[in-house]
């Protein structure tokens, strides 16, 4: 593990973030891959390492407190976007990503709000959304360098987004890295 480190005005010991990875996806639109890419790094870097979705929240709980607390302390934040990411309507027929409630643009602009580095992860063959595509609170995330993951190439693909060097810092203390 990490050596504690103080902190001279406090004299606290240093803590990691907790969730490290922290992934933002659709349901209809990228459902299987945040799936499979939620139990690669969970075997990876244990399953305390990673925040998929409010799902992991307690009921009662306000579930964008619970968003906001994860990604403020997430080390990382990947978004998954498919082809309907941008252009998915709810069922008044508005775009989603219109609406400053829709748990997706939540969690982008807490993410971009807090400066945790974000990956834009595509997905299905999905371009890379451009800054007019998105809400001014979200429009930083356009200026992310993308990975595309793969059904072809899964395996290689998660090594290169592993690669990237930013899974190093704030990892639990049970992660497992191969």
């Amino acid at each position: 593990g990490r050596p504690a480190i103080k902190n001279r005005k406090f004299s606290q010991p240093w803590k990691p973030r907790m969730p490290a990875i922290y992934i933002c996806y659709r349901k209809e639109d990228a459902f299987g891959e945040a799936a499979h890419l939620y139990k690669e790094f969970s075997q990876r870097f244990g399953k305390s390492g990673v925040f998929v979705d409010v799902a992991r929240s307690e009921p009662g709980q306000d579930p964008r407190v619970v968003v906001d607390d994860h990604v403020a302390r997430s080390g990382v934040f990947l978004v998954l976007i498919g082809k309907t990411w941008v252009e998915g309507r709810d069922a008044a027929g508005q775009r989603r990503l219109d609406n400053p409630l829709d748990p997706v643009r939540t969690e982008v602009a807490a993410a971009l709000a807090h400066n945790i580095p974000i990956i834009p992860v595509l997905v299905q063959r999905a371009a890379m959304v451009l800054p007019a595509d998105l809400p001014a609170d979200m429009a930083g995330l356009a200026s992310g360098r993308p990975i595309e993951l793969t059904q072809a190439h899964w395996g290689s693909d998660v090594e290169t987004l592993l690669g990237r060097g930013l899974f190093a810092a704030d990892l639990p203390s049970d992660a497992i890295v191969v």
